[in-house]
């Protein structure tokens, strides 16, 4: 989780007992903005991972360019950003891609809020309502497949079944959500699960 347990329990925002049910090992790690020189182990790992997964070889290796840039970057979606931007990747075929990425991430962070046009009611920072609706969509199906990979220990024809979906379109929604094994004791309580910024139990 990117939140401090502790404070939530103070604030009544987390339940107690269930963090004493789930707090077995306390592990608190700094984001990855905090210790760069992570990134290029991280970034050599998901390469060859990814690599191998869609079968591009060739691909496993990055310029000392590209790690450079991506030592400097934030990373406010943590690991799971890195993990995210080379995957794209290597679907994409070419590193450069990652670089483009991470100026284009550098000029929009750096670029003035929007003035809204005259009659325009909107807040900044709004969505349109199709986004929205997309955003909802894909946060419930992410946490139905969750609870149904938890209810069936990770057994996906089960959860397929289980969802009313093919074996096969729950393998790409498996992928596509990026979803692990180990988030399945948060799906099972119920725990929405977040791209991290800094770990805890």
């Amino acid at each position: 989780t990117n939140q401090d347990l502790d404070q939530a329990m103070t604030t009544g925002s987390f339940r107690r007992d269930l963090y004493y049910r789930l707090s077995v090992v306390c592990l608190r790690i700094p984001p990855l903005r905090e210790r760069p020189d992570d990134v290029e182990s991280l970034a050599r790992f998901f390469a060859r991972k990814y690599a191998a997964v869609y079968n591009r070889g060739a691909l496993a290796n990055m310029s000392g360019e590209v790690i450079e840039a991506m030592r400097q970057h934030p990373f406010e979606g943590n690991v799971r950003e890195l993990e995210n931007l080379i995957k794209r990747a290597i679907l994409l075929g070419s590193f450069t891609h990652v670089s483009d990425e991470i100026d284009r991430t550098r000029k929009l962070a750096a670029a003035p809020a929007s003035v809204p046009a005259a009659g325009d009611t909107r807040k900044p920072g709004a969505m349109p309502l199709k986004e929205v609706t997309r955003m909802a969509v894909e946060n419930a199906e992410r946490g139905a497949i969750l609870r149904a990979l938890a209810t069936t220990s990770w057994n996906r024809r089960r959860a397929a079944q289980i969802l009313g979906i093919s074996y096969r379109s729950l393998l790409y929604k498996i992928r596509d959500y990026a979803i692990m094994p180990d988030m399945l004791m948060t799906a099972e309580f119920g725990v929405p699960v977040v791209s991290s910024r800094e770990g805890s139990c």
